[in-house]
């Protein structure tokens, strides 16, 4: 009996063991997550709070040759921290009291060598370029650079309208006309 009683301890002292080691092993893992989602937050907040822009002259609707009318105006990064994605860039148009429209980027005419001009219909826009000389990091919005930004195939002229720009982490810019 006494020999039962020693193999019975021994058996509970090593499954307390194994229940210390994972208890412990999930309480590292926890934290470690916790403080890694942590660092990101910080990170993320950090560079919003280093983000702006401005929209520095006001939209203008044109009228071209080919195309009915469209909309043509700038974003400025006024801000600290690079604009990286336009994927990600939201673009909306409001005309004349009515709702805004949200238009997202046209990275397909980007790469082609069709009209870099969104499509008012297809809800879509782009950008013909980046001044002045986008020479540091391509195709990304620096500090102190601006984006022409146009918006084309609007049936008429807009009286009044209003554009905005929103970067992907949630700084935006407004103008009316």
């Amino acid at each position: 009996m006494a020999g039962a009683d020693v193999i019975g301890t021994a058996i509970c002292i090593a499954l307390l063991i194994i229940v210390a080691y994972v208890v412990a092993g999930s309480i590292l893992t926890t934290t470690g997550m916790v403080i890694n989602t942590q660092s990101d937050m910080n990170r993320q907040i950090e560079a919003r709070l280093n983000t702006d822009i401005q929209i520095p002259d006001g939209p203008t609707p044109s009228f071209f040759a080919f195309d009915p009318w469209y909309i043509h105006f700038h974003v400025k990064n006024t801000g600290l921290e690079t604009i990286r994605n336009f994927t990600f860039m939201d673009v909306y148009v409001a005309e004349s009291g009515n709702a805004p429209k949200l238009y997202k980027f046209n990275a397909n005419s980007v790469d082609s060598n069709l009209d870099p001009c969104g499509d008012a219909n297809e809800k879509t826009w782009n950008y013909y370029g980046i001044v002045p000389n986008d020479i540091m990091n391509p195709g990304m919005l620096d500090p102190g650079e601006e984006l022409s930004i146009d918006i084309c195939k609007f049936g008429t002229k807009p009286p009044h309208f209003m554009v905005g720009a929103i970067t992907p982490n949630g700084v935006s810019a407004f103008y009316t006309v």
